[in-house]
């Protein structure tokens, strides 16, 4: 296994040209799915020179990197440390939104959260191996019951407020990526796979409907002539993840617009929002108005989707090191933050000797 600190010029070239996609932490042929690159975080990634390879909304999905909204590329940089921290930015950014969000959001779930990371680390890094583990596994219940306090607050939130449901989603696949890191700890890697593909199908459920409610009803308005291309065909590549489409050909686009076909001559799908002041009915935001507001609707959206791939790309970790026979202590020493600060880049790149059919490793 390599590392390289810059981009190679053919994995730069592979993903201009379609030949490789990037799915979360790794790059992999797009027709085999063999991996040819895993990516490893440093500095953040609003820092990176490497951020053409993110896509359209790469600056501004860096800002959210920075700032919390994100999971980290690999499983194996996500230390218990590195969590607490991004979780701390996610509770200062509360203070930063509007007033019905601060009085909603229950700060007491951040505070245990961080009772159980601590708890977990104490455990990890207990000298005493015999009550290590039985240490770590009351952490991992400690962790284990914050997530399920998370996705309670986005099932609570998700109609009357995405935002709020938002940062509880985020909190939630935090509380699962120290789960897994705890057991990956542990050197229990098959444990660690399986709790990970249970949660992934809880998470992959309320990205649906979180997406849903960002986009909102009559989905077909981001179609409207006065949307610019940009956003239409960033919308696009949302309904393929909603449709659960993996290649941008013409017969999937055309099954997307035959499902959003009922809206294009409804008047309903592009009127103005109103409000009543007692008997007087005053335009609370016109159709121009909600179009000005499409681009965050559709980064929110996207924010759900890179996480999503995330997580995708730790599941393949952790097949690597099952196929490899790899332990997690080796596979996380590989590359350390500090080479990458004195390289100088955000992001290192772990080049295998030949492509990694992990498509065909169950």
């Amino acid at each position: 296994m390599n590392v390289e600190f810059m981009i190679p010029a053919y994995i730069q070239a592979g993903l201009a040209s379609g030949a490789f996609e990037r799915v979360g932490g790794v790059i992999r042929e797009t027709n085999s799915k063999a991996i040819v690159s895993w990516l490893r975080e440093g500095a953040s990634l609003s820092q990176s020179a490497n951020l053409p390879i993110w896509g359209s909304a790469a600056q501004a999905i860096s800002m959210l990197s920075a700032g919390g909204m994100l999971l980290n590329l690999g499983v194996s940089v996500a230390s218990l440390i590195v969590i607490t921290q991004r979780l701390d930015r996610l509770t200062n950014s509360i203070d930063r939104l509007e007033e019905t969000i601060r009085s909603e959001f229950k700060r007491d779930r951040d505070t245990r959260f961080k009772g159980a990371l601590q708890s977990a680390r104490d455990a990890l890094e207990s000298a005493n191996k015999n009550s290590r583990s039985s240490q770590a596994h009351v952490a991992i219940n400690g962790l284990y019951e914050s997530q399920i306090n998370f996705l309670e607050d986005f099932d609570n939130s998700l109609e009357v407020n995405p935002l709020l449901a938002q940062h509880s989603l985020v909190r939630a696949m935090y509380a699962t990526n120290s789960r897994i890191r705890c057991y990956l700890e542990m050197d229990e890697i098959d444990l660690a796979k399986t709790r990970l593909n249970e949660d992934m199908h809880e998470f992959e459920r309320r990205f649906h409907q979180l997406i849903k409610a960002w986009i909102g009803e009559h989905q077909a308005k981001f179609l409207h002539q006065s949307v610019n291309e940009t956003e239409v065909n960033r919308f696009i590549d949302v309904q393929f993840f909603l449709n659960g489409f993996e290649e941008r050909n013409s017969q999937n686009i055309m099954a997307i617009i035959h499902q959003l076909r009922s809206d294009f001559w409804n008047d309903e799908a592009i009127v103005d929002i109103y409000r009543y002041t007692g008997p007087i009915r005053r335009v609370e935001k016109s159709f121009e108005d909600q179009v000005k507001e499409f681009p965050d609707k559709l980064l929110q959206a996207e924010t759900l989707i890179e996480n999503y791939r995330r997580l995708q790309s730790f599941e393949m970790e952790l097949r690597y090191l099952k196929l490899s026979n790899t332990s997690f202590e080796a596979w996380d020493k590989i590359v350390n933050l500090q080479e990458m600060q004195e390289a100088g880049t955000g992001i290192a790149f772990l080049i295998p000797d030949q492509p990694i059919p992990l498509n065909e490793v169950a």
